[in-house]
């Protein structure tokens, strides 16, 4: 019987399935409590923009008055610095109908802050961190495990470590030719040991590529450049651009905002309104107002004009479809691990897929536990009254 044969009917009689087990039992093993603490957060994690969106749907809707004026871009600002005191770089999201408020935002360490003004008063509705203590723990747990670089690190051998275990996994999965549609399936009439086997063996299967594509994704994270220059081997990536040439003066006036957004306009008119614009809090920095793209997330398709703030002078235009096929890889990495794509379905996909980790943990340690401690601990019992027995006697 050659090797090939072996593998296709008979897997369980070659000596690296062995092997691949002990890897995939003892990994499995390692990365245990990792994989619940990940899955369990990253399936709630999945739904963060509905939550942020619960939290702020109370502060977007602002009365329209009739033939009202839009306060100047200018005065927005200046009303989103004084409320909240940040003198950085703010970023302000343009409402697409009357009756909604304008949305500034800015970063404090990892948190994101939300600035809600009516355009019509340039009054400040409220200063927002959405989603509260409670999101924000997850993101950090999620992120780096509280540990800063140093939990980003483990966070990316974490998930290098459950590629191998889907790997190995789906390895020792094949039963042999005769057997494998029987692995497919659960039988829910099963006693509770074949249940649980049925649950492992089965989601394992049907969520290998997830778990692959979620885990991978997520050490890009850690190691971004690494990525990007294993995609640069394959496909071509876009030199990065020189920093912006500012044409500053001492003493020189910011231009209007409406001069740049005009600007703005006349380099890309396409692609309908503005959708953010970026204020720099350095004098020395451009501004960038983006363009909404036509595809999802939105983010990743959008226009970047990059202007002088006192020339108002474009300095460079960014094109989703310029992009080269290795820019677009890797734009990608992103929303494939964060499932921020396709609406709700394909979010319910990822959250189910977090939710696999732990159940595929869970069961894997039940089997483990019949299979193997079960059966020594039983052995370390009769040994232990064996001795009693003796030094009775």
């Amino acid at each position: 019987m050659n090797l090939l044969h072996r593998a296709v009917n008979k897997p369980r009689t070659l000596a690296p399935r062995k092997w691949l087990f002990q890897i995939h039992l003892w990994v499995g093993m390692f990365v245990g409590l990792y994989a619940i603490a990940i899955g369990v957060s990253g399936a709630i994690l999945v739904f963060r923009e509905e939550i942020v969106e619960s939290s702020l749907h109370q502060y977007r809707e602002v009365p329209a008055p009739r033939g009202a004026l839009q306060a100047s871009t200018e005065e927005i600002i200046e009303a989103v610095r004084r409320t909240s005191g940040h003198k950085g770089t703010l970023t302000l999201e343009f409402p697409r109908e009357p009756g909604r408020a304008i949305e500034a935002t800015f970063f404090t360490g990892n948190f994101m802050h939300y600035v809600f003004v009516d355009p019509y008063t340039a009054r400040a509705l409220a200063e927002v961190i959405p989603g509260g203590a409670a999101l924000r723990w997850l993101d950090t747990l999620h992120s780096n495990f509280f540990l800063k670089r140093t939990g980003r690190i483990l966070n990316g051998i974490g998930g290098l470590l459950l590629v191998l275990l889907a790997l190995t996994g789906i390895c020792i999965w094949w039963p042999g030719r005769k057997l494998w549609r029987r692995r497919l399936t659960i039988d829910f009439r099963a006693r509770l040991k074949r249940l649980n086997w049925d649950v492992h063996h089965s989601l394992g299967f049907w969520g290998l590529a997830a778990i692959v594509i979620v885990s991978f994704s997520g050490a890009y994270f850690t190691w971004p450049r690494i990525y990007s220059d294993a995609v640069a081997r394959y496909f071509p990536l876009s030199k990065p651009a020189p920093p912006p040439r500012i044409e500053r003066r001492p003493g020189a006036p910011r231009a209007p905002i409406a001069a740049l957004l005009a600007a703005a306009n006349q380099a890309v008119p396409e692609g309908g309104p503005v959708w953010r614009i970026n204020i720099p809090g350095s004098p020395d920095s451009p501004v960038r107002v983006l363009k909404r793209g036509d595809g999802d997330p939105a983010y990743r398709t959008a226009t970047t004009i990059t202007l002088d703030p006192y020339t108002s002078r474009v300095l460079r235009v960014d094109r989703y479809a310029d992009h080269t096929t290795g820019d677009k890889i890797v734009a990608w990495i992103g929303p494939l691990h964060i499932g921020n794509f396709g609406g709700f379905p394909v979010k319910l996909l990822y959250a189910l897929t977090g939710l696999l980790f732990p159940t595929l943990f869970i069961t894997g340690f039940i089997m483990w536990w019949d299979r193997v401690a079960r059966r020594r601990l039983r052995a370390l019992h009769r040994a232990d009254s064996k001795e009693a027995a003796a030094v009775e006697v």
